[in-house]
């Protein structure tokens, strides 16, 4: 295979549908090269000169992450119907028609979810309310036109739920057309123009979860500045809980219902003045530079050295670790805590290391409510919930991490602690991975789901994934090991990845 071949054909995705390519997806696209090349030889042509359009559409499907369900994510679909549709619903003309688009919609889970649970909620609302899907797979489209869906894909739907919107099949579920009626499809390229469907106020809100994470940055900004353009003032944007507009689009606004972020357009004029009740509105984080010098002010006295050990369980004997540069967004010194960081930074660090975090937060919370350091300091107040079982406050607290700073390693690995506390050993597997996609070198993310693979009897993935955590703990920075290594020394932590690689090596 010509190296210059997948370079095309990665420049032709990126250029066409915005795509960034890595890992298993640039495996996908040279075995298709490979396919097209060898065809092309037979035919006497060179090159991909006899690739055709539905080829390369068909290649785009196959590398692109469909996985969803219904229901995925309640709380901002509940967000959208409680706090975004009633609020649009009293802008305009009364009546007028609510529009709502679920842009990258794969099978059709995601808008039939806005359908049901907007009927559900506030069914006042649902015949006024327009909702469109589109996707950029035919099939996909097909296949949400059709509405018949596997157990998998209604793992989170409530058996009540079930049972009432969607009639059986053998052992497939068909949904009922009254809800089917409130949707409707197309296959559409969200990077291609088109001035009558993306026209000025089309929308009065667009969901795009998790659509725009392989997608490169130029289309990124692409994307979120037609969606600005096609939202009305005031009109609402959802993405994935791992994504963010920081740095990529000034157009909007970021607010708070509960723990679901928002993003609201702004008005014309600006800032959004006018705060729906219940929702906490928040500036991006001020300048990290000025945000450090306020937290230094916090403290008159320099507390003493910092200690070796921390132990920080949740859940009990689960160490937490965290990589290099992942505490995104804090100021130098803060996540390191050292000699030279701010003296609230290293009194967190002392209070961490004596396992005081009662102390701690409360410390945490008393710079807040003084106006100071807040964005600095989640991390710091994720890892004393954690210290302190807390579960609900500590996922609250990593969904704003992810909201405001991007996808934050940190907070997606305490989050897979989170779901195997709770017994899910899919979903806390499926958060180290994201960990992982922003930091590859993050050892605790790679032992964590060494055992994950382990319990799922994955052993070829287990090996994987503990011989890469076992190099990285081998070169890893101290300094994380004794903050977030749950108590464990480095060379406790390397030989429990030993002793866990050598029991999956020798189960061949």
């Amino acid at each position: 295979m010509a190296a210059e071949d997948l370079s095309q054909l990665e420049d032709l995705l990126e250029a066409r549908f915005g795509l960034s390519c890595s890992g298993w997806q640039r495996d996908a696209l040279a075995r298709a090269v490979t396919r097209w090349r060898e065809r092309a030889a037979s035919a006497g042509a060179g090159g991909l000169s006899v690739v055709t359009p539905e080829e390369v559409q068909r290649v785009v499907s196959e590398i692109l992450v469909r996985e969803t369900y219904f229901f995925r994510d309640q709380r901002q679909i509940e967000a959208m119907v409680d706090v975004a549709l009633q609020e649009r619903a009293r802008v305009g003309a009364p009546g007028r028609p609510l529009r709502v688009l679920s842009a990258g919609c794969a099978s059709g889970e995601e808008p039939y979810s806005l359908a049901i649970t907007l009927q559900e909620r506030a069914g006042h609302l649902a015949g006024r309310t327009w909702i469109h899907g589109v996707d950029i797979s035919e099939e996909a489209v097909e296949h949400a036109r059709e509405g018949v869906y596997g157990t998998w894909a209604l793992r989170a739907t409530p058996e009540a739920t079930r049972a009432r919107c969607f009639r059986a099949e053998g052992e497939r579920f068909r949904l009922r057309d009254e809800h089917r009626a409130r949707v409707s499809f197309e296959r559409r390229n969200l990077l291609e123009p088109d001035p009558d469907f993306w026209k000025e106020g089309a929308f009065d809100v667009i969901f795009c979860r998790n659509v725009t994470l392989y997608f490169s940055e130029r289309a990124i900004r692409s994307i979120f500045a037609r969606f600005a353009a096609a939202l009305a003032p005031g009109g609402f944007l959802f993405v994935g809980a791992s994504e963010t507009l920081r740095g990529l689009s000034d157009d909007f606004e970021l607010s708070f219902h509960g723990d679901t972020a928002l993003h609201r357009r702004r008005s014309e004029e600006g800032l959004l003045t006018r705060v729906t009740p219940g929702i906490l509105s928040v500036a991006w984080m001020e300048d990290i530079q000025q945000a450090s010098a306020r937290v230094e002010m916090l403290t008159a006295t320099k507390p003493g050295s910092s200690a070796a050990g921390v132990a920080v369980g949740m859940p009990a004997g689960v160490a937490v670790g965290m990589p290099a540069g992942v505490a995104v967004g804090m100021p130098a010194g803060v996540a390191a805590g050292g000699e030279e960081g701010p003296p609230l930074a290293q009194e967190l660090r002392r209070l961490i290391t004596a396992e005081r975090y009662s102390e701690g937060l409360s410390l945490i919370r008393q710079a807040s409510l003084l106006g100071e350091g807040r964005a600095d300091l989640q991390l710091f107040e994720a890892i004393m919930l954690s210290g302190l079982g807390r579960v609900g406050e500590l996922e609250r607290v990593c969904a704003r991490l992810n909201a405001l700073h991007g996808e934050h390693a940190g907070a997606e690995y305490l989050l897979g602690l989170c779901r195997e506390y709770a017994g899910d050993r899919a979903g806390a597997a499926r958060l180290y991975r994201d960990a992982l996609r922003t930091d590859p070198h993050f050892a605790m993310a790679r032992l964590r789901l060494g055992l994950q693979c382990k319990a799922a009897g994955d052993l070829r993935g287990a090996r994987t994934e503990l011989r890469e955590a076992l190099a990285g703990l081998r070169v890893g920075p101290e300094e994380h090991v004794a903050l977030f290594g749950g108590g464990f020394s480095r060379a406790a932590l390397t030989a429990m990845c030993r002793a866990e690689l050598s029991a999956v090596e020798t189960s061949r």
